[in-house]
């Protein structure tokens, strides 16, 4: 969703985390796109829509990966934390911007 618009992403973020909780998934994958000067996420704005402020109990419950660049702003490739190695076409090589992404995992 928009960055704009947060509420879309806090649901559907509510629901992952909720899959998360329940070990139906081990993990949870944010992958997006990312050009200075332009409305995009970023690694802080995404933290904040999906925990709300920083808080010991969150800290405890999950481990949040640091961002990482997967696509340079150049590149005709991604490489994707789940999917590997893909090209980059469409939308995303026409925006010439980067990919970025993290992840999130229970703590043991």
């Amino acid at each position: 969703p928009n960055p704009s618009d947060k509420a879309a992403l806090q649901i559907a973020a509510s629901n992952c985390l909720h899959a998360l909780v329940s070990k139906c998934v081990l993990s949870i994958h944010f992958v997006y796109d990312w050009k200075e000067g332009r409305n995009c996420w970023t690694y802080e704005m995404l933290n904040r829509t999906l925990f709300g402020k920083p808080d010991v109990s969150h800290k405890a419950l999950y481990s949040i990966s640091e961002e990482s660049i997967i696509s340079e702003m150049a590149s005709t490739e991604v490489l994707h934390p789940v999917f590997g190695s893909t090209s980059r076409l469409g939308w995303a090589y026409m925006k010439k911007g980067q990919e970025r992404a993290f992840y999130v995992e229970l703590n043991n």
